[in-house]
């Protein structure tokens, strides 16, 4: 079985979200809530894409939504985060 270091890509991406809001942070002026928001998409868009990879993948729930379909628990609750920081 291949099994990819997803811990690793996720560290280097958060290095790459810390570094892209600490500069938007100091060369843009945000309103409030953005840079909050801002992160939670980003987080949340890193966990959906990288939760493909894992080996640890659990598909199978008790819902029907969930069970349905190829996109673990973990997703679903990314996207539901990703649809909360875009408001």
């Amino acid at each position: 079985v291949t099994l990819y270091p997803t811990q690793l890509y996720s560290s280097v991406i958060f290095l790459g979200i810390f570094l892209l809001l600490y500069a938007a942070q100091r060369t843009i002026v945000l309103k409030a809530g953005t840079l909050a928001g801002a992160y939670l998409v980003l987080a949340s868009v890193e966990r959906f894409i990288v939760d493909f990879y894992r080996g640890d993948r659990i598909i199978k729930s008790t819902n029907a939504l969930v069970y349905s379909s190829d996109l673990s628990f973990h997703q679903w609750i990314s996207l539901a985060l990703i649809s909360m920081g875009l408001c």
